[in-house]
C-alpha cells in the first residue's frame, strides 16, 4: 500500500506520502541493443547531469556535426553513469561521423545521477543536443575548450515504465511515521508552463535514523519530470520516525509513497 502525507506550498500542493525498450511511442525508432536485446531504461531527466571530455582528435568531427536546437544522440548509461549504447536521435542520421561521435561519448563521457536516485536494476537513457552556444559572444573556436553538449527533454511520457518491485520490497516496513519536512517542495518550472500534473509512486529506502537512503520511480504520474522531481524531494528533504518499527524489522526499510503534484488554479 502507498503511504500519503499532505503537504501544501503557495498555490500549489504535493501530495506526499520496468521500462520498455526504444520504441517509436517514446520519440525513437530504435529498437535493440547492439548486442540485439531490448534495451530497457529509464529516463535520468533532472537527475544526471553529462560530464564529457572528448577526444582532442575527434574535435573536427564535432565541429562537422551542426549545432542546432534539434535533438541528437540519444546516450543510455548504467546504474554508475557509465555510457553502454549511443545512437543518433534520427536514424537517417547514421553515418560514419555520427558513428564516431558515438564512439567518442561511450569512451569519454560520465553521467554523474543524483546520489540515492534509483535506476532499479535498469540503464537510464538521456537525450543529448549539440546546442548552438558557439555563436554566442565571447564564445567560439578559440575560446571554447569542450563541445557544447547537453542533456535535453524527451517526450513528457518517454521511458517510464518502471522496474517492477520484487514480493520483499512490496511488503513495506510498519510503524514509520514521516516527519513534517523543513523545506517546501518547489513545482518543476517547465511541469507548470506544460501543465503537467498527476500521481507518482516511489519506493523509499530508509536508514534506522529515518533518513531516505534511495528512491526509485514505481508508478508513473504520466511525466518523467514529476516521476524523478518526487525523488529529488525524498532523498532531499523527506525524513521519518523510525521508532515505533515493530522488534524484528532490521533497517534499511521500505517504504512506499505516492506524491501528487497538482496545480491549483
Amino acid at each position: 500500500m502507498f503511504r500519503n502525507t499532505l503537504l501544501s506550498f503557495g498555490t500549489l500542493a504535493l501530495l506526499g506520502m520496468g521500462s520498455p525498450a526504444f520504441s517509436q511511442d517514446n520519440g525513437s525508432d530504435a529498437q535493440s541493443s547492439a548486442a540485439g536485446d531490448p534495451l530497457q531504461v529509464v529516463s535520468l531527466l533532472d537527475v544526471a547531469e553529462l560530464e564529457f571530455s572528448p577526444d582532442p582528435e575527434r574535435m573536427d568531427d564535432w565541429n562537422e556535426w551542426p549545432a542546432t536546437w534539434a535533438h541528437d544522440f540519444f546516450l543510455v548509461v548504467d546504474g554508475s553513469g557509465t555510457p553502454t549504447h549511443c545512437e543518433p536521435f534520427d536514424l537517417s542520421k547514421q553515418s560514419e561521423l555520427s558513428a564516431r561521435l558515438c564512439a567518442d561519448l561511450l569512451a569519454n563521457s560520465r553521467a554523474r545521477i543524483l546520489r540515492g536516485f534509483s535506476l532499479g536494476g535498469r540503464q537510464g537513457i538521456m537525450l543529448l543536443n549539440k546546442q548552438p552556444f558557439v555563436s554566442l559572444p565571447g564564445i567560439g573556436p578559440d575560446t571554447a575548450t569542450t563541445v557544447p553538449l547537453f542533456s535535453v527533454e524527451l517526450a513528457p511520457e518517454a521511458f517510464t515504465d518502471y522496474a517492477p518491485m520484487t514480493q520483499a520490497e512490496s511488503v513495506g516496513t510498519p510503524g514509520i511515521e514521516p516527519i513534517e519536512p523543513e523545506v517546501k517542495p518547489t513545482y518543476p518550472r517547465n511541469a507548470v508552463g506544460e501543465r503537467q500534473q498527476g500521481s507518482s509512486g516511489v519506493l523509499l529506502l530508509i536508514s534506522s535514523e529515518g533518513e531516505v537512503i534511495s528512491c526509485r520511480p514505481i508508478e508513473t504520474s504520466g511525466f518523467a519530470r514529476l516521476d524523478n522531481a518526487s525523488c529529488i524531494y525524498a532523498i532531499e528533504h523527506l525524513k521519518f520516525d523510525t521508532s515505533g518499527v515493530p522488534m524484528g524489522h532490521f533497517a534499511p526499510f521500505n517504504m512506499l509513497q505516492r506524491i501528487t503534484w497538482r496545480i491549483n488554479e
